[in-house]
């Protein structure tokens, strides 16, 4: 994270129960409505989708060779055909702020890991949990929030059926004392420069181009990365690692400053972007090809782009882009600085340019484009009522109603403390929490609760094109509604017009059941409009009596009724 102090941090909730995980706080089921909750590793069959399913290798490291990657990978891409977003958090298992005085709440070694500040004001986590490769693999273990415990959020929070990610704070080539928690904690000097880069500038052109760099590299970083997924059994977990981030800035030794390898190894065979490059595709063949770890997403995530390598920000925005073999995701880093509303609205309309390059690189390189860190810096001082508004105004600006911007997840900085830069999430009390709850009520953000089982079980092919209705449903097989998770019995569908059945998305084709809208102008029953008014289908009032129960994933939807689903 860019200007941030890397303290200790800690723990946070548990989920719900299931049952609870569909509902809103205040008690409003929330299903989800996406693309990818039965798609096959072609993807969403929609004219909105931008980009052809992927070739081999074309989509980056999770090749067609790893077919539950590419099924992840698709199901991601379905969030951004819906122009809906993940809404993520680091380390939110493990760390919060106490509401009464401010402080730090932190969990101890053997935690049921049922806490988060962001369950605490909503009734659910995040989807997206960020971790960090330092914690997973360097930290000694008798640090509070140990290597264990983050091991264990990781399983916890994929079980849970939410996605995870690994940020790269590795320290230097030269760190005299590279797991003091001197440099975890004090990371940041006064002047911008951080300790991983102050006495390490040389340390990637040394990678790049010295043997022996090279060497310590991958034992002392790449291999005990590999060693800690291994250990701790996390090896069929999908993870999204990012390493190198940031490197558009000067603050990390791998920073776009320190490129210049001509002037800092003598003899230096590659310079310059390629030095980065090079390191870059060292740690995924490395993780990849020797140490064999398939469950890896890798993401390229430079920092907001007014500095870099290049004249523009297309150039340096793929200034150290290591080609299409080796990315999955597109990611960029954008914190609001500290100002006052003239300045935060500057900052929004550069950084809607940023996050438009970024779905349009995404698109042309059959990418999924996400905003892998962002927060606002002036929260602390938000502390009036109504006063703090950065996730209804700017946040949730950022991420929708721009066609030019589809995003698969955006995830926030840490909550440690109510200090400056400590918090980035309003914790139970703060002033902003009503924000925020308006942030999580849009139906542009998902939540852990929003999208159970959706990454689980294998990948369903769409079907065929619209088909007429069956003309007895009690004769049809039956399938559970939203993945026998969550609200909804059984419902009916046609096995031969789509291999797994029933929801009203673009990828499904039979008749299907959803659920209705309450109108007490429809005869006094509830009311459905089919696709929200789109595709095929129309508004029609409906029995609940009857036991065609269904599947339509909306917050408002309380009842039940039967509607064609949309074709391919």
């Amino acid at each position: 994270m860019e200007m941030m102090e890397m303290m200790e941090m800690t723990e946070m909730t548990e989920m719900t129960e299931m049952t609870e995980m569909t509902e809103r706080a205040e008690g409003m089921p929330r299903f989800l409505c996406l693309c990818f909750l039965l798609v096959g590793v072609g993807g969403c069959q929609d004219e909105r989708r931008a980009s052809a399913p992927c070739a081999d290798r074309e989509c980056g490291s999770a090749s067609k060779s790893n077919p539950r990657l590419m099924s992840y990978l698709d199901r991601l891409k379905g969030i951004t055909d819906r122009q809906e977003v993940l809404f993520g958090q680091q380390r939110f298992l493990l760390t919060g702020v106490e509401p009464g005085n401010g402080q730090q709440w932190k969990v101890e070694f053997g935690d049921n890991l049922q806490r988060s500040d962001v369950n605490d004001v909503t009734g659910q986590h995040p989807a997206v949990l960020g971790l960090d490769v330092w914690d997973l693999a360097m930290k000694p273990f008798d640090w509070p929030v140990n290597p264990p415990t983050h091991a264990k959020a990781m399983k916890k929070h994929a079980q849970r059926g939410g996605v995870v990610t690994l940020s790269w704070h590795m320290a230097g080539c030269n760190s005299s004392q590279p797991n003091s928690l001197e440099m975890y904690e004090g990371m940041f000097e006064t002047n911008g420069a951080s300790n991983l880069a102050v006495g390490n500038e040389n340390c990637l052109c040394q990678i790049a181009n010295v043997p022996e760099w090279e060497k310590w590299f991958k034992k002392e970083q790449l291999t005990k990365l590999a060693a800690a997924l291994k250990m701790y059994d996390l090896t069929e977990i999908p993870i999204i690692l990012r390493p190198f981030h940031e490197f558009t800035g000067a603050w990390f030794w791998w920073g776009y400053k320190y490129w210049d390898c001509e002037n800092r190894v003598p003899g230096a065979q590659v310079s310059g972007p390629a030095a980065f490059q090079k390191v870059f595709r060292m740690v995924v063949d490395t993780l990849r090809q020797e140490e064999r770890l398939e469950n890896l997403l890798i993401a390229y995530s430079p920092d907001k782009l007014a500095e870099g390598v290049g004249n523009s920000d297309r150039e340096r925005y793929l200034s150290g882009y290591p080609g299409d073999a080796y990315i999955d995701i597109l990611g960029i880093d954008l914190y609001f600085q500290d100002g006052d509303n003239a300045a935060f609205e500057a900052q929004l309309q550069r950084f809607r340019s940023y996050l438009r390059l970024l779905t349009e690189l995404a698109r042309e390189k059959h990418k999924i484009a996400a905003l892998t860190e962002t927060g606002n810096y002036r929260l602390y001082r938000e502390n009036e009522p109504g006063k703090s508004v950065w996730y209804s105004e700017y946040l949730l600006k950022m991420i929708k109603d721009d066609p030019g911007i589809r995003l698969a997840y955006a995830l926030t900085w840490e909550n440690r403390t109510s200090k400056k830069d400590e918090f980035y999430v309003p914790y139970r009390g703060h002033p902003g929490v009503a924000d925020f709850r308006r942030f999580f009520d849009d139906r542009t953000t998902l939540f852990l609760g929003d999208i159970a089982g959706l990454f689980d079980g294998p990948p369903a092919q769409p079907g065929p094109g619209p088909s007429a209705a069956p003309a007895d449903l009690g004769a049809l097989p039956t399938c559970e509604a939203n993945d026998g998770l969550g609200e909804g019995a059984m419902f009916r569908c046609d096995p031969s017009k789509s291999p797994l059945c029933g929801k009203t998305d673009t990828t499904y084709t039979n008749l299907c059941l959803v659920r209705a809208r309450t109108n007490p102008a429809a005869n006094g029953l509830p009311y459905c409009q089919a696709n929200q008014g789109q595709g095929v289908g129309e508004g029609f009032p409906c029995d609940t009596a009857s036991d065609l129960r269904c599947a339509k994933t909306d917050s408002t939807y309380q009842k039940w009724c039967v509607v064609r689903a949309r074709g391919a």
